[in-house]
């Protein structure tokens, strides 16, 4: 049984998504960012390119060895593609 309002559902694929549903995504990309780790800036967020940029910041702001810096930024992703902090930059 539906709700009549399958259209807001997201597609299974992301490469399915439309525009909206990417730029929405990114939006709470940057926003798990912030919330995750304060001590960056909403502007160093929305500047960040690739997951390594992230992993370099995180070391440097919080102290983190690099390889405890790599896993959290890998557990925040939680299967979004790394390629989704360049587009969330845009």
């Amino acid at each position: 049984m539906t709700d009549g309002n399958d259209a807001a559902v997201p597609a299974a694929s992301a490469s399915a998504w439309t525009p909206a549903q990417h730029a929405y995504a990114h939006q709470l990309l940057r926003m798990d960012i912030h919330i995750t780790w304060g001590k960056l800036t909403r502007e160093e967020v929305a500047a960040l390119k690739d997951r390594d940029e992230l992993v370099t910041l995180l070391v440097a702001r919080y102290g983190l060895a690099p390889e405890i810096a790599r896993r959290d930024v890998d557990v925040l992703l939680g299967g979004r593609t790394p390629a989704a902090l360049a587009a969330a930059a845009g």
